[in-house]
C-alpha cells in the first residue's frame, strides 16, 4: 500500500533510461544521453547524480 492508503498494482517494470528512450517524443522532448567517460559527462554525474534536465520555454512578447 502507498502512503495515501491506496493499493497499487505493478503492471510493468523497466529501467528508467529505457522508459525515457521509449517515451520522450510523446512529451515533445528531446533526449540526449551523455557518457560519463567524457570530462563534461563525469562532471554532470558528480554534480547532478546522473539525471538532469533543462526546460526551454519560448515567450511571446
Amino acid at each position: 500500500m502507498g502512503s495515501t492508503g491506496q493499493e497499487h498494482e505493478l503492471i510493468e517494470s523497466m529501467p528508467l533510461l529505457e522508459w525515457f528512450a521509449n517515451n520522450y517524443k510523446k512529451f515533445g522532448a528531446t533526449l540526449e544521453i551523455v557518457t560519463d567517460k567524457s570530462q563534461e559527462g563525469s562532471q554532470f554525474v558528480k554534480g547532478f547524480g546522473g539525471i538532469g534536465g533543462l526546460r526551454k520555454v519560448s515567450l511571446i512578447m
